[in-house]
């Protein structure tokens, strides 16, 4: 990989360095550690330059935390970010990236999922970091995910300008759940999509290096290739990953190449942290202090490590769920795992932890060294690390499968009912049966959920699926009759009092969403704008402006940003207009259609809404723009059609009117009344003879 350089002593000043961590990546899934399921050549390549280190782990499984850990050089106790979406990185740690930077190195991030936006702290040190993820075809708004050839292509773009010494991150999210890998791996690996999935992304880390190297871009280059976390694929019952903490996904691949350091293996236990304190040493630059982690260096020379715990943690159902925690720790081939149901193996003898050891045993010892190892943590942590999301943040988590959203009431003391390896086989045969109705077989849906309510009557999911099953196959009473006798039996649950109120409105029956929400003084409402959005919606209903008012801007006090918000801000002032005309409200429309534009260009409805506020105060020019840009967003949008004719043809331009008119014609024909088309007709015809 490298031109030849003088062995030993790896260290050497001005080494570029280019990390690479791939999202979801189980170990045993990269051939060099396990050639049974899927060739990954170009990782392998790395490798056999390279240092392979065959018992690397994560401390937790979970995208954002993992690659805090790697790049502040400490464990989530000490940094704090416990969870996606939930935690920023406290600004008070140095990043990797920031200490680089003071050093002279230009620094590039290149990420390629919503966990790592800047918005969650990783971008400090950074003169570039893109965070862009894909947008569909004609829709400028951002959506989660960037796939591999992409954040592959941008790297290789900004790696042709910067002098030596520079810092590169390469983030790939491919592995990540759902598994849908481009052709040809799709058909390749019709199968295993995962593999398909591992398989294409090794296919675009072997283009980045061998594009870099071709361009003489690797010569003096420390590469570090790793996973931020694995994946179950239903071992232990785990679907994918943020649950459990089997080694799975908490195993991870971690390869070290760096000139003048040939190839090897190591089987000693290493960790994320480990990577930023082996970096500093490989650049011959002074260790920062307050790192956790200890140097590879030595391994990386052919020299042995001090052995030492690596601690883990997985809190994500805590967090999001309400479920108890899970922490522990792995010393030697010992692994302890603190729950209400404890658990230890001896990774040596039982690699796939099926044999729990922990009962009958003592375990106070393993509980006295978990605590010694976060209380040793524990004081290096900063303060404020809890994030605030906006909703367009909540709704990017959740297509990706995350637990987003207002966090669940905190609870002290757990028992066995609520650990996660009790109440995730209910959970995940829930989440099966939703899926099962989602393809039709709603008998056997409904049959498993009620088997799931059976068993475990205060798992919200089983109640809130069933409603969904019942309302997509047509029977909305059920629906709503369960919904409403779970808000009963489960007062606390946010996740079935919004679907209660959701189903209300669906039904029309605003009057009874106003009431039940205002009913209600759960901790969640204070972080979460949609309820008040939807609270809203009911008394802009029932034509109660004033307290429609009020609740959207209870809703815009949560979050300023929610275009949502605005939107509707401005059609509730459009609304009280026509009620009573009052140019001072169409004004604070157009405020309010502005905003939400502003915050989001392809919103087509705040646009639409935009182009009506101009219509109505006689800004012509600007309502024909933003009726515009609304049908160029919707296509389906009927009456951004009619607004722009009418515009036009007020402006007398009646060749260019006559489209539009047209085209709202043929979307609207089967709703219109006769007297409608009547009218509409003559100003067609009107705009024919004049054109």
């Amino acid at each position: 990989m490298w031109p030849a350089c003088a062995a030993g002593g790896g260290a050497k000043p001005g080494r570029n360095l280019l990390l690479i961590t791939i999202d979801t990546l189980r170990a045993d899934r990269v051939s060099c550690y396990d050639p049974d399921h899927v060739q990954t050549p170009n990782m392998d390549g790395l490798a056999a330059a390279g240092t392979v280190f065959g018992r690397a782990f994560t401390h937790v499984p979970l995208t954002l935390p993992a690659h805090a850990s790697l790049l502040v050089g400490r464990t989530p106790p000490a940094h704090g970010v416990r969870d996606n979406g939930r935690f920023v990185v406290p600004a008070e740690l140095q990043t990797l990236a920031e200490l680089l930077k003071s050093r002279g190195y230009a620094t590039a991030a290149f990420v390629g999922g919503y966990p790592l936006h800047s918005r969650f702290g990783l971008a400090q040190g950074f003169d570039v970091y893109d965070d862009r993820f894909a947008a569909a075809p004609g829709v400028s708004r951002e959506f989660a995910e960037a796939r591999a050839g992409a954040v592959v292509d941008k790297a290789l773009a900004w790696a042709n300008g910067p002098r030596p010494p520079w810092f590169l991150w390469v983030h790939l999210y491919d592995p990540h759940d759902p598994y849908e890998p481009p052709e040809p791996f799709l058909t390749r690996f019709q199968d295993a999509p995962y593999d398909g999935e591992v398989a294409y992304v090794d296919d675009s880390v072997g283009r980045l290096l061998s594009t870099l190297r071709d361009r003489g871009l690797m010569g003096d280059t420390v590469v570090v290739l790793t996973g931020d976390h694995g994946e179950s694929l239903g071992d232990h019952g785990e679907l994918t990953h943020g649950f459990m903490t089997y080694d799975p996904v908490l195993w991870v691949p971690l390869i070290v190449a760096a000139p003048g350091l040939g190839p090897g293996r190591s089987d000693e236990n290493v960790a994320h942290v480990d990577v930023f304190p082996t970096v500093c040493d490989l650049l011959s630059i002074a260790k920062p202090a307050g790192l956790e982690g200890r140097s590879l260096l030595p391994v990386l020379e052919r020299r042995k490590l001090r052995p030492r715990p690596v601690y883990f943690e997985c809190l994500s159902p805590y967090y999001g769920r309400g479920w108890a925690p899970i922490r522990g720790f792995i010393d030697g081939r010992t692994k302890f795992v603190d729950s209400p149901i404890p658990e230890l193996y001896d990774l040596g003898a039982d690699a796939g932890e099926t044999a729990n050891l922990a009962p009958g045993r003592d375990l106070a010892g393993f509980r006295k060294g978990l605590e010694q190892i976060i209380r040793e943590a524990t004081p290096l942590k900063a303060p404020g690390a809890e994030a605030k999301l906006d909703q367009a943040a909540v709704e990017r988590l959740r297509s990706l499968g995350y637990a987003a959203g207002p966090a669940a009431p905190k609870k002290e003391s757990f028992g066995p009912r609520d650990d996660v390896k009790t109440l995730l086989p209910h959970h995940t045969k829930a989440m099966r049966a939703l899926a099962l109705g989602r393809e039709g077989r709603t008998g056997a849906a409904v049959e498993m959920l009620n088997e799931v309510i059976a068993a475990r009557p205060d798992l919200d999911v089983a109640r809130v699926n069933l409603a969904l099953i019942y309302e997509a196959s047509g029977r909305a009473d059920e629906a709503r009759k369960l919904l409403l006798e779970s808000l009963r039996a489960l007062p606390q649950s946010y996740d079935v009092f919004t679907h209660a109120a959701g189903i209300l409105m669906a039904a029309g029956e605003y009057g009874e969403a106003a009431s039940l929400i205002e009913s209600r003084s759960l901790p969640q409402m204070e972080s979460d704008p949609k309820i008040w959005v939807d609270l809203g919606l009911c008394y802009r209903n029932l034509a109660d402006f004033g307290k429609a008012r009020t609740a959207y801007e209870a809703a815009l006090a949560i979050d300023p940003t929610y275009p949502v918000i605005h939107n509707n801000l401005g059609t509730l002032e459009l609304a009280a207009d026509r009620e009573r005309p009052d140019p001072a409200a169409v004004e604070r429309a157009a405020a309010h259609f502005a905003k939400a534009v502003e915050l989001d260009p392809g919103y087509a409805a705040a646009h639409y809404g935009s182009g009506l506020a101009h219509y109505r105060a006689g800004r012509l020019d600007e309502a024909i723009a933003s009726m515009a840009a609304a049908v160029k967003i919707d296509r389906e949008l009927a009456d951004g059609y009619f607004y722009l004719g009418l515009a036009l043809y007020r402006q007398k331009r009646f060749a260019e009117a006559l489209s539009p008119l047209e085209t709202y014609r043929g979307k609207a024909l089967g709703s219109l009344p006769a007297a409608d088309l009547e009218k509409l007709d003559g100003l067609i015809a009107e705009c024919r003879a004049r054109k």
